[in-house]
């Protein structure tokens, strides 16, 4: 995959913070605006919502947190090192 500018140096506030977590929670994680777009999205089917997220709603930091922590965990956070596995969605 072809370096992605967007997320190495992200413009949007919620690339922003995502980065920022994945610097604390995945060490050794790639930055890439497709997976960053997932736990967005992911994010906010388990109820969590951008804005209580930037008003300082305790709620929605810890469950971006849970998110955030849970992806790297099961594998769908691309880490640095490892060969990129187009045959299964989600990865790569």
């Amino acid at each position: 995959m072809a370096k992605d500018r967007e997320a190495d140096k992200p413009l949007r506030a919620d690339y922003r913070i995502l980065k920022n977590f994945y610097g604390k929670y995945c060490p050794d994680a790639v930055h890439i605006k497709a997976e960053y777009d997932k736990i967005s999205q992911v994010f906010q089917k388990a109820g969590g919502s951008w804005k209580g997220f930037f008003n300082g709603a305790y709620e929605h930091i810890v469950l971006l947190k849970q998110v955030v922590k849970t992806a790297y965990k099961m594998g769908h956070v691309t880490k640095a090192g490892m060969k990129e596995d187009h045959t299964r969605a989600g990865r790569g």
